[in-house]
């Protein structure tokens, strides 16, 4: 990334703390000659949405990184806006847990005086797509979860890792997450942690009906491929729907882009680990 001069923000307006920050954030920006434009992921009160130019996602494409202002669900919506176009994205947290989004309200201002300066790197993240046979996909930071249409219903399903089959299942579900991902869902459905910039996709199934069926942690070189018997919906980042009809085979792998997240150092995912999901004893 070049000099920073133009960042898009992207706001959660339904996050009240985002409310009490947003007007002091543009004074900063302006005394710093920032030029910015809002993205809001839900429609704004009105005194929020005059606070500053409200931008499409086409013109997020132009800025030179993205603030992600709300919880880790607007980072992943940030990440879903501009992915593939190597716009670096900063994580402000004023929502609850804030695992992607690593940087409090306290830690704001401090954190852009370092970006500013150039004091900061890039960490590039996994991405996953999904593709059917019609040629639509979805995709994941976090993850890509498929679940049964009907719900409650047991879902039926075979996969394959590249061309060797590895078994059929019947489950809620499963989870196809990258190493991001592993501290969201899959690690409330029983996967393992694993450490972000791994080059690694995890396969976790949701609630088998087996005793037998683990979570995989698999090269991020491998397709996983997948077809299921009764109706289900696959889920990006709990965000993005596909509907899935019976006997269609789909393709998961890594995409061919990663999402650039900023980090400054000093402040690692072990102590993110430690400090916001309690690990160790």
């Amino acid at each position: 990334m070049g000099k920073l001069r133009n960042i898009g923000l992207v706001i959660n307006p339904k996050r009240q703390l985002a409310a009490v920050v947003l007007p002091e954030l543009i004074d900063w920006l302006r005394k710093h000659g920032l030029q910015f434009t809002c993205y809001f992921t839900a429609q704004p009160e009105n005194t929020m949405a005059t606070m500053c130019s409200t931008a499409t996602a086409d013109e997020l494409y132009h800025t030179d990184m993205v603030m992600a202002l709300g919880g880790d669900g607007t980072l992943l919506t940030a990440a879903r806006l501009v992915g593939g176009r190597h716009i670096p994205i900063l994580g402000i947290n004023v929502g609850s847990l804030g695992f992607l989004t690593e940087f409090s309200v306290d830690e704001l201002y401090p954190t852009l005086s370092k970006v500013i300066k150039g004091d900061f790197y890039i960490q590039e993240r996994t991405v996953l797509e999904a593709q059917h046979p019609d040629s639509s996909k979805i995709v994941g930071l976090n993850d890509i979860v498929l679940l049964p249409k009907e719900p409650g219903r047991l879902l039926q399903f075979w996969v394959w890792v590249d061309d060797e089959y590895l078994a059929n299942f019947s489950a809620d579900g499963f989870i196809i997450s990258t190493p991001t991902g592993s501290t969201a869902y899959a690690l409330a459905a029983g996967g393992p942690i694993v450490y972000p910039t791994l080059p690694a996709i995890l396969f976790v199934p949701i609630c088998p009906h087996t005793l037998g069926a683990r979570p995989l942690v698999l090269p991020d070189t491998v397709k996983i491929v997948f077809e299921t018997r009764q109706p289900a919906l696959l889920i990006g980042d709990g965000q993005t729907k596909l509907n899935i009809e019976p006997g269609a085979r789909i393709v998961a792998q890594k995409a061919d882009y990663t999402i650039q997240l900023v980090k400054i150092r000093g402040k690692s995912f072990l102590q993110t680990l430690r400090n916001k999901l309690h690990w160790g004893g």
